[in-house]
């Protein structure tokens, strides 16, 4: 049989008792631990979902730049076919 250690007092309950305690707080220990470890994660990811966030809200910028330029040569497009239509109609008078 293992023998319990003794407390100053010399109990060998208070002294399983004081084991006991101990090997609690160490499991506490561990699970702070783990838990700041995935607290370092979780920031590392939030951090990465903003740069996200950022780089979507320059792409949106882009694509109306794009859709804007679209419209406008459109817009040139339909200018150059008026110009022929005006151009034809002025050589008939």
């Amino acid at each position: 049989m293992a023998k319990r250690k003794k407390s100053k007092n010399g109990s060998p309950e208070i002294g399983a008792i004081s084991e006991y305690f101990e090997d609690q707080v160490k499991v506490i220990a561990e699970h702070i631990l783990s838990i700041n470890k995935k607290l370092g994660k979780l920031e590392a990811i939030e951090e990465a979902i903003m740069l996200t966030q950022e780089n979507m809200e320059i792409m949106k910028m882009d694509m109306e730049f794009i859709k804007h330029g679209f419209k406008i040569k459109v817009d040139i497009d339909e200018f150059a076919v008026l110009e022929k239509r005006v151009s034809k109609l002025e050589s008939r008078l």
